[in-house]
């Protein structure tokens, strides 16, 4: 079992929808526990000390029944980012070695419970989120398994998307800008084992053009120029050669009027 800090990311609104329950429980606003469910979604609320610090909220996550099986003793990670947010990561019962199944299940960033499943090897890395890279670091070979997160994604929520390879590849920029040779080698080792795992089949999304046709439409496009170029050429040939015939046959006839005027 592995244990997982991360950075603090900033308080939001979507925060006010903490909820408490079990009120034969006391609570207050510095000290709170318990699930709500409200408009068919969980809430819970974290736990806080004498030091209005945040407890774990794992044993109220618990409770509630979850959606997906995980192996026996299929425990990866137990995370948490502050403020609030807490995770557990498992194997799905379903996951191999070939293709790795994760189950994240916990509280986000707004205290909504969430529970995910994910293909690791079907993550797109230039559209991906916190919890599908965790995910990937457990397929890391060694004992070094995180993936660091690009500049990008440092204020995002646990679930929000961003271009995790375009981000990592701004950020080696930087750092050769700044002569942190290691950081940036980090950061290239990081986007080599991404795109290696996933087989490297995403790209980055692009705004569709227009004017952008698919494959079989350009081929038929191709072939009507191509016929048509035949044609305009078979024209040209049949315009020349009719030119050459009028003026060779008007030459002639030039010819043929200053004989019979000599004569």
């Amino acid at each position: 079992m592995i244990g997982i800090s991360y950075g603090n990311y900033a308080m939001t609104a979507g925060q006010t929808k903490y909820q408490t329950a079990n009120k034969s429980k006391k609570s207050n606003e510095n000290d709170g526990f318990g699930a709500k469910l409200i408009n068919g979604q969980y809430y819970i609320k974290v736990k806080r000390n004498e030091k209005n610090c945040d407890f774990p909220t794992f044993e109220e996550v618990d409770k509630i029944p979850a959606k997906y099986a995980v192996k026996e003793d299929g425990l990866l990670a137990m995370c948490w980012r502050n403020p609030g947010a807490e995770y557990r990561l498992y194997q799905a019962a379903e996951s191999t070695d070939e293709n790795p199944a994760v189950i994240a299940r916990g509280v986000d960033e707004h205290g909504k419970l969430f529970e995910e499943k994910i293909d690791v090897r079907q993550i797109n890395p230039y559209n991906t989120n916190h919890l599908e890279l965790d995910a990937l670091s457990f397929c890391r070979p060694g004992e070094y398994k995180s993936i660091g997160t690009s500049n990008r994604g440092v204020d995002l929520g646990l679930q929000d998307r961003f271009d995790f390879i375009t981000g990592c590849q701004e950020d080696i920029r930087a750092d050769k800008r700044l002569h942190l040779s290691k950081e940036a080698a980090w950061r290239q080792e990081d986007i080599d084992f991404v795109l290696a795992f996933t087989k490297g089949s995403a790209r980055p999304d692009k705004p569709e053009s227009p004017y952008t046709v698919d494959e079989d439409s350009l081929a038929a496009f191709a072939g009507e120029n191509e016929r048509n170029l035949e044609l305009y050429s078979s024209a040209a040939r049949e315009r020349m050669i009719s030119n050459l015939a009028r003026k060779c046959s008007e030459d002639l006839s030039d010819m043929l009027w200053k004989k019979q005027e000599n004569v």
